[in-house]
Order: structure tokens, then sequence, then C-alpha cells
């Protein structure tokens, strides 16, 4: 676990952004090797507001396989290519719903 002295940190000007749907792109994506297979971490940032940004994996375990074919076709993912490759993504834009959880 990681030991941090919070006390040391210095507090930045941050704001989360409002829950709603927000049309976002891709903006960098790196595939990485889980316990479960490889996976992309991505990086989502807003089209029209760039201070709106999150973060999302997309697994290629086969459980998590449903999810990730859903998030590729709503970025436009051409799916007849079974080789997709991090820069396929790079660009790309879709509608993102953002909530926050307390």
């Amino acid at each position: 676990m990681p030991q941090v002295n919070w006390n040391e940190v210095e507090e930045q000007d941050f704001s989360l952004p409002e829950p709603g749907v927000y049309l976002m792109t891709v903006e960098s994506c790196e595939e990485k090797q889980g316990g479960n297979g490889p996976y992309f971490n991505t990086l989502l940032r807003g089209v029209e507001n760039k201070k709106v940004s999150c973060f999302d994996i997309m697994s290629f375990a086969p459980k998590a396989l449903p999810i990730t074919k859903r998030k590729f076709s709503a970025l436009g993912v051409n799916l007849e290519n079974e080789g997709i490759e991090t820069d396929d993504l790079l660009g790309l834009t879709a509608w993102v719903a953002l909530k926050l959880d307390t």
C-alpha cells in the first residue's frame, strides 16, 4: 500500500465536472497486461470542454468482451477487423454519461 504524507501535498484548483452527457474523444490509449489478460487503458477528454476527462479500461478477458464490444461500437470501431491496435482508437469520439458516486 502506498504511504503518503498528505500534509505535504499542495492543494490545486480542482473541481469535478457536473454530471451529464459529454462528447468525448480518445486522447490516449495504451495496451497493458492484467491478471485476466490484455486490456486497453484509455484517456477520454471532452470535445467542447477539455477540463472534462475520464479514464476507461477495455478488457479483452473473455467475460468482459461483451462490454468491450459495446464500447468499441459506441466509438465506431470496425468490428470486422479482429486485430484492433491502440492507435485505431485515437481521435474517435463517443457520447459518455458522467455520474458521480459519493
